[in-house]
């Protein structure tokens, strides 16, 4: 057991190792400059010569690594063009844009990533699994094509275009949801809430269509299996088989493994959408809804 325990402890060091130095090397691999990438366009050779300075990289790229790996553990200095910066372990960068370090802007931004994506995951888990079910006991009727048909809708619709005609018809037009705004859960839960309906929505409408396939095509395979078939050949009526009698349970239990594969995979590829849309919805002032 112990001889597993240090296999597996230097098998994730050299994971953890490799990934830092891929990550490290990823940073050189745009065409121009990371200080022309990270100062922006409008900074002149002066200040980009700056830049380079503080970030190091006029020093050999052993040095540059080692500094960046010492700044996770145990922070680094960081001269911004004369003034010297502290940055605090972990230290993952300076950001010359906003003049804060990288574990601010995470910090600041993570609260209203993780609110937007967990909100949509209990709607895109609801609504997909829900008309996926439902589609699959109506299965070759107009509710099974209309369903599967509006949720593939959505899912090609971009998420600003989607975005932006819910938020016209949904808070200017109508007046029937707040306009999207964040508040900490801790302050007040019920304004938190209000604030994120509309992404969540949003988000959700959007990724309920793999979840409505997924759960629609399990289901019917599953309700083909022995027991299923056998469970009705005793009088058990078709409805009653995704219910709440004894092969109910078991039909859904079968169905879920598909989905709980492909929720995290869906949450992860929404946390670049709600990054997006968090930094906006924390920055936007607050516009009373016309009724």
């Amino acid at each position: 057991m112990l001889r597993f325990l240090i296999k597996r402890l230097l098998l994730a060091s050299t994971t953890l190792v490799a990934i830092s130095i891929v990550t490290f090397l990823l940073f050189f691999a745009v065409p121009s400059s990371p200080a022309w990438v990270m100062c922006g366009r409008n900074c002149s050779p002066e200040r980009i010569e700056q830049v380079e300075h503080s970030l190091g990289l006029d020093q050999p790229i052993t040095k540059q690594y080692t500094d960046f790996v010492k700044g996770v553990f145990v922070g680094r200095t960081i001269d911004d063009a004369g003034t010297i910066r502290e940055c605090d372990a972990p230290c993952l960068g300076y950001s010359f844009r906003s003049k804060e370090p990288v574990t601010d802007t995470i910090e600041r931004s993570l609260p209203v990533t993780v609110s937007i994506v967990a909100g949509a995951m209990v709607v895109f888990l609801t609504v997909g699994i829900g008309l996926g079910m439902l589609a699959a006991l109506k299965k070759g009727t107009v509710f099974d094509r209309v369903a599967i048909g509006a949720s593939v809708g959505f899912a090609s619709t971009q998420t600003y275009t989607l975005g932006g005609v819910l938020l016209l018809l949904l808070v200017y037009s109508t007046g029937l949801l707040p306009n999207p705004h964040y508040t900490p859960i801790t302050t007040d839960p019920l304004d938190w809430a209000g604030g994120m309906l509309l992404p969540w929505i949003t988000l959700g409408l959007i990724n309920s269509a793999l979840y409505a396939r997924l759960s629609r095509a399990q289901m019917i395979e599953t309700l083909q299996e022995d027991f299923v078939r056998t469970a009705r050949a005793k009088g058990l009526s078709p409805g009653w088989s995704t219910g709440a009698t004894r092969c109910g349970p078991r039909s859904r239990r079968s169905s879920r493994s598909p989905v709980s594969t492909w929720a995290p995979t869906s949450a992860a590829w929404s946390s670049p959408r709600a990054s997006s849309a968090s930094t906006a919805s924390a920055a936007r002032p607050r516009r009373r809804s016309r009724t």
